[in-house]
């Protein structure tokens, strides 16, 4: 009986190769991701310290030096927050574009897996049939033989 080979395995092996490279690629998307998430974070908090910090040197009576100083502290920290939600936007569609393309190569993946499976219900059926005929090719010589004996 021969050994169960498959035709496109190489196609197969490079389905494989191509899937596990763009969910790489995926997640590190996703691990930039959390950075950028980080880094807003962190502005955020920034942010609450630097106008918390406002409102009570300016109900102290400060220069209006101090005042203007943090004010613009204020103003950049929110520039660099819009900026880090735009970059997040982007990332995100990065992302989304990137679970299509996993989404893709996992399709392709599972169809050459599937042909592989029909394949081998092929060859299972065709062992199975020559097992038949071999048992059948066996009980007819053993029978013979017996009505051989029988003659005797």
């Amino acid at each position: 009986m021969k050994k169960f080979k498959f035709n496109l395995e190489t196609v197969l092996k490079y389905r494989e190769m191509i899937e596990e490279h763009e969910k790489n690629k995926l997640a590190e998307l996703n691990a930039e991701m959390f950075r950028l998430v980080s880094e807003l974070e962190q502005l955020q908090r920034f942010y609450r310290s630097e106008v918390s910090e406002f409102e009570q040197v300016s109900q102290n009576g400060v220069k209006i030096q101090e005042l203007l100083g943090k004010q613009v502290i204020i103003q950049n920290t929110e520039y660099a927050i819009k900026n880090k939600q735009t970059e997040i936007k982007e990332q995100q569609k990065l992302i989304n574009r990137q679970m299509a393309v996993v989404v893709r190569a996992t399709q392709d993946k599972k169809t050459v897996e599937k042909l592989k499976e029909k394949s081998f219900k092929k060859y299972e059926k065709s062992v199975a049939k020559e097992n038949e005929i071999f048992i059948n090719e066996y009980v007819s010589y053993q029978s013979h033989i017996a009505d051989l004996k029988v003659y005797k």
